[in-house]
C-alpha cells in the first residue's frame, strides 16, 4: 500500500477489505522463548508503534495489533545453531555428551509444540492517532525538503567544482 507519503505491507487485517480495514494486525515472530516472554512486559518498541500508525494511515483502520508469535524455528536453523554449538565446545563429533547435553537444551529452546497454540500468542493494540499521522506527513515533507536542498549543493558541486581526473599509464 502506498499513499505518496509512505508505503507498507502489512500481514493481516480485520474488515471486509484492506480499504475498509477496522484493524490491522503484523506478526512478529520471537527466536526463542526468552525473546518472547519478554513481550509480556515490555512497552511496545517505537519502531513497532510508527510501523502501526503508518498501516493505519494506509488503511483507515482505528486500530493496529502487534501479534508476538513463538514459533518452532526452522530446522535448518536449528542444525546452523547445532554447528554454531559443536564450533563452540570444541568438540570433534556429534557424539560428545556435552554437545548432546548442550543440543538437546538448544532444540528445546526452539521448539514449542508442548506449549498451547493459545499461549504462543501475546496481542499489544494501539489506537489510531491522528496527531501522530500528521507528524509523520511533516517529517516526510522535512525529509523531502532535505534532499531537493542536499541534490541542489550535489549539482551545484558536480557542475562547478568537479574536475576531470586522467590517468596516464606508462
Amino acid at each position: 500500500l502506498s499513499n505518496g507519503y509512505i508505503s507498507g505491507t502489512l500481514d493481516l487485517f480485520d474488515g471486509e477489505s484492506i480499504d475498509k480495514a477496522e484493524r490491522v494486525i503484523d506478526i512478529k515472530s520471537s527466536y526463542d522463548i526468552e525473546t518472547f516472554l519478554k513481550n509480556v512486559t515490555a512497552p511496545i518498541p517505537a519502531s513497532y508503534y510508527w510501523q502501526l500508525q503508518g498501516y493505519m494511515m494506509l488503511t483507515g483502520a482505528k486500530t493496529g495489533t502487534i501479534a508476538y508469535c513463538l514459533v518452532n524455528t526452522p530446522e535448518s536453523i536449528i542444525n546452523q545453531e547445532k554447528l554454531y554449538l559443536m564450533r563452540k565446545l570444541d568438540v570433534a563429533t556429534e557424539d560428545n555428551p556435552l554437545f548432546i547435553k548442550e543440543a538437546a537444551k538448544l532444540e528445546r529452546n526452539m521448539r514449542f509444540d508442548d506449549i498451547p497454540i493459545e499461549e504462543r500468542i501475546i496481542r499489544v493494540s494501539i489506537d489510531r492517532n491522528e496527531e501522530d499521522m500528521v507528524r509523520i506527513l511533516n517529517k516526510v515533507e522535512k525529509c523531502r525538503e532535505y534532499l531537493a536542498s542536499f541534490q541542489e549543493k550535489h549539482l551545484f558541486f558536480t557542475k562547478n567544482y568537479r574536475k576531470d581526473i586522467r590517468i596516464s599509464i606508462g
